[in-house]
């Protein structure tokens, strides 16, 4: 949530985004990466080379990639607001989709955790500047925290896989590759409370993958 320039932050990253949004043409948003811009084109091309040969992968990069690049021009679509009947390669993605994303951050109640981490946790406030602030209000716990979470992951699902059009997270929740509640049953807990935490693992990383969910919807809203 950092302002400052100079700092590497979500809020910064907005902004930058935003700052130079003349950049993100159609154009460059399609085929900066070397997909084709007109994928009409590109299918009849690949298709007349591969007629009579059977099967074939199609090209996920490059100019024979018409594919992705219908897709990317899909996605575009929504974020300019513009009919796929008047496409014009200096189209432009439409501002309150960034408006979207600033208020997204102003709206996830991170301002009183920040204001309590600083003044009570980050760096020692005196006792003036402690007795200005609503202690309780302010004070974090974990419904606090994991909204303010799925927001900021909302936010960054929404820059990389859409505006940036790069991949998104896939999942948050990493899927462990070993049993992470291994031998934690023996100088802790007994083997029923090891399953209820197993239970109580697959619901949290369940509740937080799905802060990836509609963000596309609420970006266009």
């Amino acid at each position: 949530m950092d302002q400052t320039r100079g700092t590497i932050s979500l809020w910064r990253l907005v902004d930058d985004v935003r700052r130079y949004a003349a950049l993100f043409t159609r154009e460059n948003f399609v085929a900066f990466d070397g997909l084709p811009y007109d994928h009409a084109q590109a299918e009849q091309r690949v298709m007349t080379a591969q007629l009579g040969k059977g099967a074939f992968w199609g090209a996920q990069k490059g100019p024979d990639a018409w594919i992705p690049s219908h897709a990317a021009h899909e996605l575009f679509d929504k974020l300019s607001g513009v009919d796929p009947s008047q496409r014009q390669r200096n189209d432009r993605i439409k501002p309150r989709v960034f408006d979207k994303l600033s208020r997204m951050l102003i709206d996830a109640g991170a301002d009183p955790l920040v204001k309590w981490s600083d003044t009570f946790l980050a760096h020692t406030a005196g006792r003036e500047r402690r007795n200005r602030i609503d202690i309780e209000a302010a004070r974090p716990n974990l419904e606090k925290i994991t909204e303010v979470l799925g927001t900021f992951i909302g936010v960054a699902e929404a820059l990389s896989a859409y505006v940036i059009h790069e991949s998104g997270h896939g999942m948050i929740v990493p899927t462990p590759q070993f049993n992470q509640f291994d031998r934690i049953d023996v100088p802790l807990t007994t083997v029923i409370q090891h399953r209820d935490l197993r239970a109580k693992w697959e619901s949290l990383a369940d509740e937080r993958n799905k802060f990836l969910e509609g963000t596309l919807e609420a970006l266009l809203v």
